[in-house]
């Protein structure tokens, strides 16, 4: 379901089953590996993005995962985006500074800027 993010050497990719994961773009060896939603997984349909070092992408338990752009997985943030049911099935978006981020159920479209104003 996801699409490839590569930048620097580093390919990043997700599985629908809730895998992300980190590789070598060039000879495939993987860096690293993170299962979205712990020892129960959640299913993933976004595709990770990149913007300012770090890579974005969210779940159906309706967060967006932040790591850093590195060989070494950091798991930066975890940011909820509601309440129970909300899904972010889209990929977040920065445009101007500003975090865009869809969700379902319900259908809302958030916008973040640095310091969570």
């Amino acid at each position: 379901m996801s699409t490839c993010c590569v930048h620097d050497g580093l390919l990043f990719t997700s599985e629908y089953d809730g895998w992300v994961h980190c590789l070598d773009a060039r000879t495939g060896e993987v860096h690293w590996t993170h299962q979205m939603g712990g020892d129960n997984g959640v299913d993933n349909w976004s595709s990770p993005y990149l913007v300012d070092g770090k890579i974005y992408i969210g779940n159906e338990n309706g967060e967006i995962l932040v790591f850093k752009h590195n060989k070494v997985k950091t798991l930066i943030n975890t940011i909820k985006m509601g309440k129970g049911g909300t899904k972010v099935r889209a990929t977040p978006v920065c445009v101007n500074g500003v975090l865009y981020v869809a969700t379902e159920n319900p259908c809302k479209l958030y916008a973040i800027t640095p310091g969570g104003k």
